[in-house]
């Protein structure tokens, strides 16, 4: 595959092919040509999906009361897990039973801190659970997070050189 650069580009395959045809006679060699940059490519058709529906993400969140950190991860949509952590429905808004096993949730019945969707943001996406599972254990050994009451992954260890 060659890109396409106009009469230079058909006047090179014409000198390799010769090449070729003398020094390997049995090839019968065929060459593709595709455009340098493609209309398409200057005028994206699909618009993004929001944020909430991204799916396989690590997130962080910040409580911004006492700088205490929380990294996890999701293989659901962001913005319901997002949602059980602080008892509020994404689809209606309203207050809902938060998970009572979240950290978050714990952090702020402790502290009384008001946890804020502002204060949750995704720091990195896989591309399924396992790989998903491995980026939430590299940002957790490098942010050391206090909230985590997890240090490690089950059945994954990662050790610091």
């Amino acid at each position: 595959v060659l890109p396409y650069y106009g009469i230079f580009t058909l006047t090179l395959r014409n000198q390799l092919r010769h090449f070729i045809s003398h020094a390997y006679p049995q090839v019968n060699f065929r060459f593709i040509f595709r455009p340098i940059s493609r209309l398409g490519n200057k005028f994206p058709i699909k618009d993004k999906s929001p944020i909430d529906l991204a799916s396989n993400v690590v997130y962080q969140y910040h409580c911004n009361c006492c700088d205490a950190i929380y990294v996890g991860k999701t293989t659901r949509h962001f913005g319901v897990r997002r949602g059980e952590h602080i008892g509020k429905s994404i689809k209606t808004g309203k207050n809902t039973k938060p998970d009572q096993q979240s950290a978050i949730h714990k952090h702020y019945v402790t502290t009384g801190h008001q946890p804020k969707v502002d204060n949750f943001k995704i720091i990195d996406y896989g591309q399924n659970n396992y790989n998903t599972r491995i980026r939430e254990a590299v940002h957790i050994l490098l942010k050391k997070p206090s909230l985590n009451a997890q240090s490690e992954q089950p059945f994954l260890t990662l050790t610091q050189f």
